[in-house]
């Protein structure tokens, strides 16, 4: 019985053109050994319950192709994982939802191509405020922090120009963390639903053209950013 078969490891879209692969529970490298199962394969989720590693390397080795890469494991990423990651040079869109064993080395590693990024659960805030790391993903458009904290630092070691939506769900925003929002000229979304932001926080935000979202209401720029 090949990999493919083992409907207890893995749900494999099997039909001609299959662009999509969703992995669950406990499968390993091997689903992905022959590409010629999948020759137009662009997007990948992968769900499991440990580590994605193997399936990381021989996506990496036999699908550099890949556009979307949807990553869910409890736990950490680690440096290797981070490695077959950067191997994506085409790679579009990422979630990422565990935390992450060197998050300075994923800073360093994330493809420049990437207009869509997903961060759950990760220490990516902190360690650029920490080390003064710098994340420059110039095509990126959509960022999406959810649970932990959005470090002051954050966004100012972000070059990111052409950003238009950022979301921050169940995120501790510190004092300070918007001072330099307004470097962010394409940004036309704010989401803050579910975090935690001073008052003060919003000052930095009356200049800001685009829609702020929050668990009351949804504002515009202009100075109008007290609560109702």
């Amino acid at each position: 019985m090949s990999p493919v078969d083992q409907k207890d490891q893995a749900m494999l879209r099997e039909e001609t053109g299959i662009t999509t692969a969703f992995v669950e529970r406990n499968a390993d490298g091997h689903v992905f050994d022959d590409p010629q199962l999948f020759p137009e394969l662009k997007n990948v989720a992968l769900t499991v319950e440990a580590s994605n590693l193997e399936n990381l390397k021989t996506l990496s080795e036999k699908f550099p192709q890949l556009q979307c890469i949807t990553l869910r494991q409890k736990a950490p990423l680690s440096d290797d994982g981070v490695k077959y990651l950067s191997c994506f040079r085409h790679l579009k869109s990422l979630e990422l939802a565990c935390a992450v064993v060197t998050p300075a080395l994923l800073l360093r590693s994330l493809p420049a191509e990437i207009e869509q990024l997903e961060l759950r659960d990760c220490n990516i805030s902190d360690q650029c405020e920490a080390e003064g790391n710098r994340l420059n993903l110039p095509h990126l458009r959509e960022l999406t922090i959810e649970h932990g904290r959005l470090a002051t630092n954050f966004l100012q070691a972000l070059c990111a120009p052409g950003l238009r939506r950022l979301c921050l769900f169940g995120v501790e925003v510190e004092e300070g963390a918007f001072q330099t929002i307004g470097q962010y000229k394409d940004l036309r979304e704010l989401n803050v639903a579910g975090s935690t932001v001073a008052e003060v926080e919003y000052k930095s935000l009356a200049n800001l053209h685009a829609a702020i979202i929050d668990s009351r209401s949804t504002r515009y720029g202009g100075g109008n950013h007290g609560w109702q």
